[in-house]
């Protein structure tokens, strides 16, 4: 709501007594809304990733080169690729999230 608050003001040039007839918000709320150097934005939740996008990008890049590559074990990739710096979990988590998924075969 600040956000719309603050556009109303900054973009469309309206007053505070303008504002606060339009939106139903008191003087006082926005004063405090145009006065504030921006809204406040929700924290991301969860952990991080281990992985950066340039590195995803380099695993993608090494499963997808051949069939050897593909039927690599996750803790194989690790070594191959980034010298066991990462986790299988890690490994295992990144690929499923990218579209890749494991099949036994029959």
């Amino acid at each position: 709501e600040q956000l719309r608050v603050r556009t109303l003001y900054f973009d469309v040039h309206q007053s505070q007594g303008q504002i606060s007839k339009t939106t139903g918000y008191s003087k006082a709320q926005v004063k405090r809304a145009t006065a504030t150097e921006e809204t406040d934005e929700p924290s991301k939740r969860g952990r991080k990733r281990s992985l950066t996008k340039d590195q995803e990008d380099k695993l993608v890049e090494f499963v997808t080169a051949s069939k050897a590559n593909r039927r690599m074990g996750f803790f194989q990739l690790s070594v191959v690729l980034f010298a066991g710096i990462f986790g299988v979990c890690a490994i295992k988590n990144t690929l499923y999230r990218l579209g890749f998924r494991r099949r036994v075969a029959r």
